[in-house]
């Protein structure tokens, strides 16, 4: 929406969305935690593999071109809406 609709450049609309996802993560996790719904092992697993994910997608961010991400972007939510209609 905000690449469509408002104009934003990927390169930015990609870092805003990730960066309001962080938040919404980090208060689902807190949130699970809390009702004893998570395995602090495999957690931590995950978990470092994101952090080490996002330094890697920061790093090559500026190096890819916009319209390699805008396609990577709708290769995902094809397969994500694909995944859905057949569940």
């Amino acid at each position: 929406a905000m690449i469509c609709l408002l104009g934003f450049p990927v390169h930015m609309a990609t870092a805003t969305s990730h960066f309001i996802l962080t938040f919404s993560a980090l208060f689902g996790v807190i949130s699970h935690f809390l009702l004893g719904n998570v395995l602090v092992t495999p957690a931590l697993i995950i978990g470092g593999g994101a952090v080490i994910g996002a330094q890697i997608g920061a790093y090559l961010s500026p190096k890819v071109k916009s319209q390699a991400i805008s396609l990577l972007l709708c290769a995902a939510l094809l397969l994500v809406g694909l995944r859905m209609i057949l569940k």
